[in-house]
């Protein structure tokens, strides 16, 4: 009344957006995994959550931090999964590879290893149990082995280092 502002009962607010749950993940040690040309590692091993919506008109926020490596001066991309179902994802384009992030230049040699990151708000429609987790590709035109958490050469010295990677999801409410 009159730009007099009044004190509101935020019980009375309705609407979504509150975040029901937190669950996340972190790699602490190192994947490695020989992966073709063209192809797509297997989900890397200890970096996947799982987490079971409460209600189907839910989002999951996920947030991915990854650090990885590979033999040579190669581009390095991630592939984000919900359960078998690649998400996030840019579209099709003829014979173009579609991936969440990348590809991202492996600079320096093969003693060096990038971080790579994404954010991507799903619409699982589900009340079930739900993994997400990462797939590791390259540009390569031969197989290569890449690795998270380490470079190739994985030097062991004070120079080189290693690192941590981490999968974080949120249930926001309709």
């Amino acid at each position: 009344d009159a730009g007099t502002l009044k004190r509101i009962d935020y019980s009375l607010i309705k609407g979504g957006g509150k975040i029901s749950q937190v669950v996340s993940t972190t790699k602490t040690d190192t994947f490695s995994e020989s992966v073709s040309s063209a192809g797509d590692s297997s989900l890397v091993t200890g970096l996947t959550v799982n987490v079971t919506p409460s209600a189907s008109s839910s989002k999951i926020l996920i947030f991915v931090n990854i650090n990885m490596g590979a033999d040579g001066e190669h581009g390095l991309g991630i592939t984000l999964f919900r359960d078998s179902t690649q998400i996030d994802l840019a579209d099709a384009s003829s014979s173009r590879k579609r991936m969440s992030k990348g590809k991202i230049q492996n600079s320096g040699s093969s003693e060096y290893s990038v971080n790579l990151s994404t954010n991507h708000l799903d619409s699982p429609s589900s009340t079930s149990q739900i993994t997400y987790g990462v797939k590791l590709n390259h540009t390569s035109g031969s197989s290569k082995t890449m690795y998270v958490n380490r470079s190739h050469t994985d030097n062991n010295d004070a120079q080189t280092g290693r690192s941590t990677s981490t999968i974080t999801v949120m249930e926001v409410l309709a």
